[in-house]
This record gives C-alpha cells, sequence and structure tokens, in this order.
C-alpha cells in the first residue's frame, strides 16, 4: 500500500480578548493580559516539540497578529508572520431588531451543520465566509515551499479549517467544533489539497479540562452579549 506525504499545518486560535470592555462591540479588541500568558503557554508548548517551522500566516487582526508575535519570539527561528486578510474573523452585522431567538440562531448556538445562507449575527454569510477562507488555504497549498505552516487567526476562521479537514467539503462548517483561546490545532494533508489528516483539536497547554461540562464559546460569547448590550437598555 503506498503511503501519502502530507504536510503539517499547526492553526493557533489568539489568545484571551475582552470583547464587551466598550460600550460598543469591538472588531479588534486587544489581548488581555491573561491572553498574553496563554499564547505565551501555547508558544512554549510549540517550541518544546522542536519542530521547524517553514511559515506563519497570521490574520490582519491585532489579536491574532499579537499572538503570532509571541509564538515567533519563542520558536527562535528567523521567521516574519505573514498577514493575511482573508483569514480575518467572520464579521457582524447590525442585531438590534433580531429576535432573542434569531439573535440565539445567528450565534450558530445549538447547530451542528450551519446552512450556507446562514448569517453570523446578522452579517457575513457562512458561503461567503467558508469561501474566502478556504481561497487563502488553496493558495497556501498551492505553495510547496513549505512542510510545516502555522495559522494563527481566530475560532470562527480556524472552525472552517477543521470543518474542511473532517468532511472533505470546503463549504462545511461545523458549529460544535470548540476553539478556546490560544487553542492549538495540528492538520495533515496530502498533495493536491487531499488527504487530509486530524491530529489534534482545541489543545490548551497547562489548562486543566472543567470538572463538568460547561459552556461553549458561542454561548459565553452570547452570553455576554445579552449582558452588556440588552439588558442595559
Amino acid at each position: 500500500m503506498e503511503t501519502c506525504a502530507r504536510r503539517r499545518i499547526y492553526i493557533v486560535r489568539h489568545g484571551e480578548v475582552d470583547y464587551f470592555a466598550a460600550s460598543s462591540l469591538p472588531v479588534d479588541p486587544v489581548l488581555t493580559p491573561k491572553g498574553i500568558q496563554q499564547s505565551l503557554s501555547t508558544a512554549r508548548f510549540i517550541a518544546a516539540q522542536e519542530v521547524k517551522i517553514d511559515r506563519v500566516v497570521t490574520s490582519s487582526y491585532v489579536r491574532a497578529k499579537k499572538t503570532a508575535e509571541i509564538i515567533v519570539g519563542e520558536l527562535k527561528q528567523t521567521l516574519s508572520p505573514v498577514i493575511e486578510s482573508s483569514f480575518r474573523e467572520i464579521s457582524a452585522g447590525d442585531v438590534t431588531a433580531l429576535s432573542a431567538a434569531a439573535l440565539r440562531a445567528s450565534c450558530f448556538v445549538g447547530m451542528h451543520q450551519v446552512p450556507l445562507s446562514s448569517k453570523f449575527m446578522n452579517g457575513e454569510r457562512i458561503e461567503d465566509f467558508t469561501v474566502r477562507v478556504n481561497n487563502a488555504m488553496d493558495n497556501l497549498l498551492a505553495d510547496q515551499s513549505w512542510n510545516n505552516l502555522l495559522i494563527v487567526a481566530h475560532g470562527g476562521v480556524n472552525t472552517a479549517l477543521l470543518s474542511r479537514a473532517l468532511s472533505g467539503a470546503d463549504s462545511s462548517y461545523i458549529a460544535t467544533i470548540e476553539q478556546d483561546y490560544a487553542c492549538l490545532n495540528i492538520l495533515e494533508v496530502g498533495s493536491g489539497g487531499k488527504g487530509w489528516v486530524v491530529r489534534l483539536v482545541n489543545y490548551t497547554h497547562e489548562r486543566s479540562l472543567s470538572k463538568s461540562p460547561g459552556q461553549t464559546t458561542m454561548e459565553r460569547f452570547l452570553q455576554g452579549y445579552e449582558t452588556k448590550h440588552i439588558k442595559n437598555q
């Protein structure tokens, strides 16, 4: 049986931010002190594996760029992160007219496979989002100059990439894939963007698992939004 030569992709979500510190929902909040420490912990774990990262690609948002900067600093390798704006997070819209049920649905809470026509918080459609993310991924896959790639992005972006690897469909978005702050995922892919293997999902170094099931990332986000922007109105 012929084995498939694969390349490895490390995917990290940015560290913790505070989406609700300001009066309006910020597009690009900065890392909190805790977020910096989370990023540093993940960076040190990756560095300890002694893997030669050939390329680092980051979202254009400050929180991702800072996380990438922290990781590169720990790798002690001559790397300059490349900014890929298509890896920015899915865009929200105006949700003021949405009912409580519609707002919950727009955050994909309780969904598994999200329909392509769904809009995140009345903003960007899943179909448009997955197209831009996977087009950027295809461009990276077409480049044969790397064997180990590091992508630093966002919960939504990471979910789109993991959904593709798990389902085999570029437009797939599986909302039940959890992405904690500064988590590490590892994918491997064969030639032509085929032969995907999922090695690791949502690994958070030095953070113990909760003793009981709790809220998902999006459930916590929705609760924070409702507390800040609805109950105070």
